[in-house]
């Protein structure tokens, strides 16, 4: 690395409500194949009401390279930037609260960002491989993802993954900062990634940058009305904000097969579908793509554009 121990790389996790995840999740940014000297974690919290402060203070005293901030605004937008402003190397990895990074995580985004200009790297995410085996619905959470045919590819914008994101800090006084005008959860990345690739840089897929999601929801259903909420109010927002967004994603292809005009509406098959995804969750080999595919367009037909994962 570098023999001064200058801080190359600043990990920024956003975080609330989340104590446990994040102290494993800190634990294993701790045991990196990257020299610890060498780089910083930046947790910024919004006055959590569970024991998160009292668990990253204690971490604190055991390793010198994590830095905590309270902020009074719960926006995760806002979170985002403080962390942005706070670090001190060239280099930034956005980081969530339940994403799990592997051990050599690190090192892939510090190399992919000394050798490469011009490109905001979106590392990879997966599920527990031991979900994916006991669950049809997470089989297809996990087919979502960026996978190997979109390396050496620029991604759309709506295809950045700001959960295992990394890039230089120069870039944002050109592409600017998160936009604090999303207050809640829902469509900030999509506009951000927009204003990314409009400011002449490149999405890329970082494989070697893997991190583990452990989301919370049980099944497609529940998926679906998250879906719903936050894209109805992210929407909502991008109308204010960035209006050119939501013309553009019109013009997207949402997937390798155009759905909106292959498959038509049918309310009671979709009833039929729903029935048949959450019986037969546990059946490997009843696993259909196209059925959760039809399920989500059915249910999220004014949603279904801003959906990456």
């Amino acid at each position: 690395m570098n023999k001064n121990n200058e801080i190359l790389i600043s990990i920024c996790i956003a975080t609330y409500n989340r104590a446990a995840k994040l102290k494993e999740i800190i634990l294993l940014l701790e045991n990196q194949t990257f020299d610890r000297s060498n780089y910083e974690i930046i947790v910024t919290d919004s006055y959590s009401n569970d024991n998160t402060k009292v668990i990253v203070q204690e971490l604190t005293y055991k390793y010198n390279n994590i830095i905590y901030k309270e902020d009074c605004k719960n926006v995760l937008a806002n979170k985002r930037n403080e962390g942005i402003k706070l670090a001190k190397s060239d280099i930034i990895v956005f980081l969530d609260d339940d994403v799990y990074p592997k051990e050599n995580f690190i090192e892939a985004h510090y190399n992919a960002n000394k050798c490469n200009v011009n490109v905001f790297y979106c590392g990879q995410i997966r599920f527990d491989s031991e979900l994916v085996k006991k669950s049809n619905y997470y089989r297809f959470r996990d087919d979502q993802h960026l996978k190997d045919d979109s390396i050496d590819k620029d991604l759309s914008f709506n295809k950045i993954v700001v959960m295992n994101l990394s890039f230089k800090k120069d870039f944002i006084d050109k592409v600017g900062y998160v936009d604090e005008r999303f207050i809640n959860y829902g469509c900030e990345d999509t506009e951000f990634g927009y204003r990314v690739v409009h400011s002449g840089y490149k999405l890329r897929y970082l494989r070697d940058a893997l991190a583990i999601h452990r989301e919370d929801s049980r099944d497609i259903v529940e998926y679906s009305k998250k879906i719903d909420k936050n894209a109805i109010y992210g929407k909502t927002v991008l109308q204010q904000v960035n209006y050119k967004v939501l013309n553009e994603l019109e013009q997207l292809k949402y997937d390798e097969i155009n759905i909106k005009n292959t498959i038509l509406f049918n309310w009671a098959f979709c009833a039929i579908v729903k029935f048949y995804l959450l019986v037969t969750d546990n059946i490997s080999f009843a696993y259909c793509y196209i059925l959760y595919k039809y399920y989500l367009f059915c249910v999220n037909y004014n949603s279904i554009l801003l959906v990456k994962r």
